[in-house]
């Protein structure tokens, strides 16, 4: 199978996850579609250098959550959404709203170092179990549990 017919498949098999991902972190349906395309670029990077990487909905998952975090510190202080000011409505203050929690909240997760900052994304913002944060992570649940007494701590500490 050459390196464009696996990322295709990849791609067939896995948009939803990522998109859903993208769009659950970032609140806006074309930064996420944006996202995706980046999320995608890197995986295909990685395929050229190694194409027999394997490549799981965890991985992505990963890759995707970066992608945000990494858009996010690009837009620190800016607004997320390009708002035609002629259109305000309700819904759309709503939409600014989560947009500028979503700011916030990776301020706030800034302040932790990046081995963390995962940890603290999957178990405070998406709700995983420890079970699927070792899974993704591959770290072991001890290290896990750690992990999180420090994040409770440093946030603590900070807040």
């Amino acid at each position: 199978m050459t390196v464009k017919e696996r990322l295709k498949g990849l791609y067939t098999d896995f948009y939803p996850y990522v998109y859903g991902r993208a769009l659950y972190l970032i609140r806006n349906e074309t930064d996420a579609e944006d996202v995706v395309s980046d999320v995608f670029i890197r995986v295909a990077k990685g395929l050229k250098k190694d194409p027999d990487v394997k490549i799981t909905k965890a991985s992505l998952i990963r890759i995707t959550t970066q992608v945000c975090i990494d858009r996010w510190r690009g837009k620190k202080g800016k607004t997320m959404l390009s708002v035609d000011e002629r259109r305000i409505n309700h819904e759309a203050l709503s939409i600014i709203d989560d947009a500028t929690a979503g700011i916030m909240l990776a301020e706030i997760f800034e302040t932790l170092p990046k081995r963390l900052r995962h940890i603290a994304i999957y178990y405070f913002v998406d709700g995983f179990t420890l079970k699927e944060i070792v899974d993704i992570t591959g770290i072991s649940e001890r290290t896990l549990r750690r992990r999180l007494k420090k994040i409770q701590k440093i946030l603590a500490a900070n807040t």
